[in-house]
């Protein structure tokens, strides 16, 4: 596996798999309008004007993908994705890792996922990431 920053020519693979990977969290809410299920290309493109996309590629093929940015001196982590037929191979792990060193200089790494999102969380927890705190959106 391979974990780089993302290239323009990516994102229409990495939304197609963005919208796979989150299909489990709508149904979990019950909500298939989420915002990951209704993000556009064009959003996407945007994003990747402004943010650090990195991707895992599995025999140039992409597996994952996970969005990074700065805001003052918190790391932000966003849109940790993996195409479920990769999922329990490492991906997220390896995306996880390479997310937290693109500012090294951060002070903390933040990132958020759903509160029904037990696998989620516990993921999360197992690679030292602590609750900090709940919010409805």
């Amino acid at each position: 596996m391979t974990i780089a920053r993302a290239a323009e020519d990516d994102l229409e693979q990495i939304l197609r798999i963005q919208r796979e990977a989150y299909m489990s969290e709508a149904a979990l809410y019950n909500d298939y309008t989420i915002p990951p299920l209704r993000q556009s290309l064009a959003e996407l493109r945007a994003e990747f004007r402004s943010k650090v996309i990195l991707k895992a590629t599995v025999d140039e093929r992409i597996v994952g993908s996970v969005r990074v940015s700065l805001a003052g001196d918190v790391c932000l982590l966003g849109r940790l994705i993996v195409d479920p037929v990769a999922q329990g191979r490492g991906v997220g792990s390896a995306l996880l890792a390479a997310g937290e060193k693109v500012f090294p200089d951060a002070r903390v790494v933040e990132l958020f996922t759903g509160s029904r999102s037990t696998q989620n969380l516990r993921f999360y927890e197992k690679r030292g990431y602590v609750r900090s705190h709940e919010e409805t959106l």
